[in-house]
């Protein structure tokens, strides 16, 4: 039996070095035993084995190696054991039993090649695969390209994040509890963010994570299902998403009052009365810069994004109203969704149109149909004293802006023609004002000014027909099959045409 060739043996009490060279690999079976601790401070060992110790590795200088063919399975290496130069230049390779580590490739040991070994730090709860080396309970080592799997413990609904050194995302991906990522030539942290949800009914979610408060609210949900708030709740933000397009007037209500400056993305309008007038029905609303839980609004937007900013309070919806009235109309507010079947014929309900038609222009409200829908956040109104049948009741309701005075807006007694009745004339006989021009022809206005310019167009009772932002330095504007004068607001400037 060949004996075992030891260059150091140390049956109790440490093994230090702290410089030099010692280089014992003159056989496979040299090794260095160490009963208690071998601790290398500094200088460049090089061995066949070693065994029975704690390792304790603590590397001063960029020339400083530790290399060995292989650790015996009773050598531990532990926190301790990783100390390193400011540079990270040295190298420690641990090739069997506890797993390897490495800053950089250095050499060949026993036919295998070093590699780098990049630290993963932890959080929490969180165990690592064999396939990296664990230092202590936060702090593991793996290589570049590891695809590195984990589990969690302790947590209730756990939102993971994994980042690298240059604090770029690493993709993970979750199945069946466990989470896998593959291991960047960085270091990486694994962090946790529990999710506590606090409420969730219907297209409003409360959740908090590391203690702030967020409510989310579905603005396409469509689902069946309503939502009830029995007691108010104050959260840190809010996220709301539903699709708005520029200048294209919808409703809205919102479970929480919000103050003037805490959005953005539109204008709130609140109804006042709803009117007849040779035959046409006219719904007036006036402008707002705060708003008021569970009140409907008109929310005439200037982007594609309503947005709250700052912290809010969804306030209790059970028992609460969301409508208010004037004498003969009322104005409701939605908070699940509400269908009409097939007798919708015989109400007196109407909500905002979509989509133009010959009659209709999108913004005014249309007398409900048969198996139609209205998604939460959303409103409809209602007559409260005219018959069901004949024609007693309008097919549609225009929307006119005004203050709260009942005044018209952008509205004057005598509008002002800036081309002195030149309308429908080519372009090259129209006389430039302030960079603007305007016309109408074959049942489209044009407008020449520059791109970005709001405008606003009117009728000749201040009822909205248009609103918008120009695209281009000559934009065209149609508004179906109407007919009359129209009148066209920009810059404080109005242009009186015959559409």
């Amino acid at each position: 039996m060949k004996a075992t060739q030891y260059a150091i043996y140390c049956k109790n009490g440490t093994v230090t070095m702290t410089g030099g060279t010692f280089d014992a690999t003159s056989s496979e079976e040299t090794r260095i035993y160490a009963d208690d601790k071998l601790d290398f401070q500094g200088g460049n060992i090089s061995v066949s084995k070693v065994r029975g110790c704690i390792a304790s590795i603590s590397f001063s200088g960029v020339d400083d190696s530790f290399l060995c063919n292989s650790f015996c399975p009773d050598v531990i290496v532990n926190s301790d054991a990783l100390a390193f130069a400011d540079d990270g230049t040295a190298s420690l390779y641990i090739s069997e039993g506890t797993g390897y580590i490495a800053r950089e490739v250095v050499d060949k040991i026993s036919g295998k090649t070093l590699r780098p070994a990049y630290e993963i730090t932890v959080a929490e709860g969180i165990t690592l695969s064999d396939n990296c080396f664990k230092v202590d309970e936060y702090y593991y080592y793996t290589t570049a390209n590891t695809v590195v799997a984990f589990s969690l413990a302790g947590y209730e609904n756990p939102s993971v994040i994994v980042k690298d050194a240059a604090n770029g995302n690493v993709e993970v991906t979750e199945k069946d509890g466990e989470y896998t990522f593959t291991m960047p030539d960085k270091d990486v942290t694994i962090s946790v963010e529990d999710e506590k949800v606090i409420f969730n009914e219907g297209a409003l979610k409360v959740i908090e994570i590391d203690g702030k408060k967020t409510a989310i609210i579905d603005g396409a949900y469509s689902g069946a299902d309503g939502f009830t708030l029995k007691s108010d709740i104050s959260v840190d933000e809010v996220t709301f998403s539903r699709e708005f397009s520029s200048g294209v007037s919808s409703t809205i209500i919102l479970p929480f009052a919000i103050a003037n400056g805490q959005y953005t993305g539109g204008d709130f309008y609140k109804f006042s009365k709803v009117s007849a007038e040779n035959g046409e029905w006219t719904a007036d609303a006036y402008k707002v810069t705060s708003v008021e839980a569970h009140t409907p609004y008109l929310f005439v937007p200037n982007g594609e994004t309503f947005a709250i900013t700052g912290s809010v309070t969804l306030q209790k919806n059970e028992n609460v109203s969301t409508s208010y009235s004037d004498d003969n109309w009322t104005f409701t507010g939605v908070y699940q969704r509400k269908r009409w079947g097939a007798d919708a014929g015989d109400n007196k309900d109407y909500c905002f149109a979509a989509n133009p038609t010959d009659d209709i222009h999108p913004g005014d409200f249309v007398k409900i149909g048969i198996y139609v829908q209205l998604k939460p956040f959303r409103c409809y109104l209602t007559n409260n004293s005219l018959s069901k049948s004949g024609d007693a009741l309008p097919q549609s309701i225009n929307v006119r802006i005004v203050d709260e005075t009942a005044s018209v807006i952008d509205n004057p007694a005598d509008p002002v023609d800036e081309h002195n009745g030149d309308i429908e004339t080519p372009v090259s006989e129209i006389v430039p004002v302030a960079n603007v021009n305007v016309w109408s022809y074959d049942k489209t206005i044009y407008i020449s000014a520059a791109a970005g310019t709001n405008y606003r167009i009117i009728d000749a009772n201040g009822r909205a027909l248009a609103t918008g932002v120009t695209a281009t330095d000559r934009d065209e504007i149609r508004l179906g099959n109407r007919s009359g004068i129209v009148i066209v607001i920009i810059n404080g400037k109005t242009f009186k045409l015959n559409y």
